[in-house]
């Protein structure tokens, strides 16, 4: 398998995706063999001259990804490298329209990164910006090269995953939802509304059984799901925001409480209360907590489970952190995750930017 990243310059994001899914390989597959991949990077503008740039080799090096390579060269995108690639995977949609329309290639062959993927997320150029913005950039990055392994059938299938919920409709309400002017009733309904249809995206798969109706007209055998298999565990308080939507739906599902609150100082949660329905441990089991911010309160409730029992657990949220579900895949191979939007970043206060405030105290009027 034979990749290539094209970006500008090819001293930022292409170089960083390139290194990333090096690195991921070597952590998936014990190691980087040159001799079943081929990874490189190259830019449609680059010099020839120019090196990687400070700010990605120091954000590359925070995340333990070293290689001896930082020093190499840049290089320009050219007609060879269309022969020596199956895949040319560019970073925006500027960049692949720039291939298409000045070389020879096939369509068939030339992607954005996020297209790929089945994503619509562009990597904006962090060129002169601060290391923050160069931080955005591998987190997005990140989780792009983690859909590209599970695209290319490296990782398992049994692997969990990061479900970015796009739909017109989510998007809409989630911007209502945003705005800081947004009164309490409003944000509580548009919570529970896009709450629907996570669940509904987490259900895809789930069994179903088939039994034996009469409709006005004959017998059938119908399809159903078994609700009382379902256990909807809220993540307190804000969970709570989520659940009623949920029941709507699954009004038979159980439902679970963990509650959790986040030291302030540390960042990290602290548990003071877990209730759960009886048998949970063959339940599949919807973690509802409306922000992944740090990840901490998540991988704390999912541990909790996992303490009981519970082998099926789904993750469903409204808006996440890059960071925040990096640190859930590190902490675990097979939990999926369903988000209606990944934010950008954290700030120094581990609060998720644009973000929507305070979950929970907009859900309750506390604020």
């Amino acid at each position: 398998m034979k990749i290539l990243f094209v970006c500008t310059g090819n001293t930022c994001r292409s170089v960083m995706a390139e290194f990333i899914l090096k690195e991921k390989l070597k952590e998936k597959l014990g190691e980087y063999d040159e001799n079943k991949f081929q990874i490189d990077s190259a830019g449609i503008m680059a010099d020839n001259v120019s090196v990687i740039s400070r700010n990605a080799k120091k954000v590359l090096e925070e995340n333990y990804i070293k290689s001896s390579f930082y020093d190499r060269k840049c290089k320009l995108f050219d007609e060879k490298m269309i022969e020596n690639y199956d895949i040319i995977l560019t970073v925006t949609l500027r960049h692949k329209d720039f291939i298409l329309s000045n070389f020879k290639v096939d369509s068939e062959n030339v992607f954005t990164l996020s297209e790929f993927v089945g994503d619509v997320c562009e990597i904006e150029d962090p060129f002169m910006g601060s290391v923050d913005t160069y931080r955005i950039t591998f987190n997005k990055l990140s989780l792009l090269i983690d859909k590209l392994l599970y695209k290319l059938n490296i990782l398992e299938d049994n692997m969990g995953k990061v479900y970015e919920v796009k739909h017109p409709l989510i998007t809409h309400k989630l911007s209502i939802m945003r705005d800081k002017n947004t009164n309490v009733s409003e944000f509580r309904n548009l919570c529970n509304d896009i709450s629907i249809f996570l669940g509904y995206e987490a259900l895809k798969d789930f069994e179903v059984v088939n039994e034996e109706i009469e409709t006005p007209i004959t017998k059938m055998n119908a399809k159903k799901i078994n609700e009382e298999n379902i256990t909807l565990t809220v993540v307190l308080r804000a969970g709570l925001g989520m659940l009623d939507g949920l029941l709507k739906v699954l009004p038979k599902a159980k439902v679970g409480h963990i509650g959790l609150y986040r030291d302030e100082t540390t960042l990290k949660a602290v548990e003071y209360f877990s209730k759960f329905p009886t048998n949970i441990e063959n339940s599949c089991v919807m973690l509802l907590d409306p922000m992944i911010a740090t990840g901490g309160s998540i991988v704390d409730s999912i541990n909790i489970l996992k303490r009981y029992g519970v082998k099926n657990i789904k993750v469903l949220s409204l808006i996440a952190s890059p960071e925040g579900l990096q640190k859930i895949k590190d902490e675990f191979s097979d939990i999926d995750i369903y988000v209606a939007a990944i934010d950008e970043n954290l700030n120094e206060k581990g609060y998720i930017v644009p973000g929507l405030g305070d979950a929970g105290d907009r859900i309750f009027g506390t604020f």
